[in-house]
C-alpha cells in the first residue's frame, strides 16, 4: 500500500511490451530493483492507478490498510494482508522448488526463486479476493514451508 508512482515505470513497446519496473527500499532499507513482464489486463491495470498522479502519491491510494486487514479479519479469523502475502509467497516458492531437481546449483535456486517471486506478483493481481482466499485456505491444509538461501 506504500508504493509510490515514483517506484514504478510502466512500458510497452516492441523490445519490451507490458513491462513494469520496479525500483524501491524493501524491508530492512534493501533496494528491490526489478522488471517484469506482466499479463496486459495488470499492465492496464497499473496504468489507470498511476494516471494523473504525482510521484510523490502513492499507487495504490484507495486501499486502506486497516480497513483491507479488517475486512480479511471478518472473512476468516486470523486473515491478515501479511498472512496472505507470506503464504502466497511460500506456496508459490515451494510449488517452484517441487519441480525442481534436488541437486540444482546455488545460483539456479536463485533463479528459481525469483521466478516464483514474479508468479506471486502476477497471481495476486489477476486474482479477485475471492480466490485469493483459496490460498490461504490451502494454508490450513499444508504444513508450514520457509527456505533460507545462502549464496557465498
Amino acid at each position: 500500500t506504500s508504493l509510490r508512482i515514483e517506484h514504478i515505470k510502466l512500458e510497452n513497446t516492441d523490445k519490451n511490451p507490458y513491462t513494469v519496473h520496479l525500483d524501491f527500499l524493501g524491508k530492512d532499507s534493501i533496494q528491490y530493483k526489478n522488471s517484469v513482464q506482466v499479463k496486459p489486463v495488470i499492465y492496464n491495470n497499473l496504468v489507470a492507478f498511476a494516471a494523473s498522479k504525482k510521484s510523490s502519491e502513492t499507487l495504490f491510494d484507495l486501499v486502506d490498510p486497516t480497513a483491507l486487514n479488517n475486512h480479511l479479519k471478518s472473512l476468516m479469523p486470523g486473515l491478515s494482508a501479511k498472512v496472505f502475502r507470506t503464504y502466497n509467497a511460500s506456496s508459490t516458492l515451494q510449488d517452484q522448488l517441487e519441480i525442481t531437481d534436488k541437486n540444482v546449483t546455488a545460483a539456479k535456486l536463485a533463479q528459481i526463486c525469483g521466478k516464483g517471486s514474479r508468479e506471486t506478483a502476477d497471481n495476486f493481481m489477476a486474482l479477485p479476493v475471492p480466490a485469493k482466499l483459496k490460498f490461504y485456505n490451502r494454508a490450513n491444509k499444508k504444513s508450514r514451508f520457509c527456505v533460507t538461501i545462502s549464496v557465498r
